[in-house]
């Protein structure tokens, strides 16, 4: 409590001081947290679709591999099957229902060519070097690896919106051992009837587990064991270390 005249005592003071501090760190903190999880790629809480490894288990193929995926529909979306195949490159802000909801796995090393479907009747695939992706994402998609798109489809006759989860398996020559973060990306629409926002174009984009392989340049892709710095950055870190050494001599 306060002494005569209406001032706290200096140690006080001085602890009030320091919780503000830290109270200020900790609001800093949690900024700067938030914003490398964005910078990482990493899913929004709200998002249209999102993959999930279940296994990696031996093919029928042998020397190959089966990368087993789960892609569950979040509440309040559901996939279209109306409209064009997706193509390679960007599409569209799907508000019309004019390209097929789909999900795009991007890089997907060591890909032989081969895609189980769990559901053939109601999802298809394509694979592009260039991956389908919505407009409104950025997801990196290196040159020279396959990315695997699943879109939905109509079942016969033509209906109708899926919601739920969904299965497929990708068959690599990449055993569980060149796992690596990679990057998806989806696109669905709205399930909102009676509100304003039914039937409009959502997407997302995330990261999920797939194989990776070298570049052959030299450089990587998802797997930093791989990567060969540039000269440049070597040249940095060279100098970041001369000058920890001269600061740490000033401190000696």
């Amino acid at each position: 409590m306060p002494i005569k005249g209406g001032s706290y005592p200096k140690p006080l003071l001085s602890l009030r001081a320091t919780i503000r501090l830290n109270t200020m760190r900790m609001r800093t903190l949690v900024v700067v947290v938030a914003g490398l999880l964005l910078a990482a790629g990493v899913a929004p809480a709200l998002a249209d679709q999102v993959p999930l490894l279940d296994s990696v288990t031996a093919s029928t193929n042998p020397g190959k591999f089966l990368w087993n995926f789960t892609s569950t529909i979040n509440v309040g979306q559901r996939l279209s099957p109306l409209g064009a195949i997706p193509g390679p490159g960007a599409t569209p802000q799907d508000d019309t229902r004019s390209i097929k909801d789909y999900l795009t796995l991007y890089d997907f090393g060591g890909f032989t060519g081969t895609v189980i479907l769990g559901d053939p009747t109601r999802f298809a695939v394509a694979s592009y070097t260039l991956g389908s992706t919505p407009v409104l994402t950025t997801p990196p998609d290196l040159p020279g690896f396959m990315n695997i798109t699943i879109y939905r489809i109509p079942e016969t006759p033509n209906c109708c919106a899926f919601t739920g989860a969904y299965t497929f398996s990708i068959e690599s020559v990449l055993g569980r051992a060149r796992s690596a973060q990679g990057f998806f990306a989806a696109d669905a629409t709205a399930n909102a009837p009676g509100l304003p926002a039914d039937n409009t174009g959502v997407s997302n984009v995330g990261r999920v587990e797939v194989p990776a392989e070298p570049i052959v340049d030299g450089g990587c892709n998802f797997d930093p064991a791989l990567c060969v710095p540039e000269p440049g950055t070597v040249l940095l870190m060279g100098s970041g270390l001369i000058a920890l050494g001269i600061y740490r001599g000033r401190q000696g």
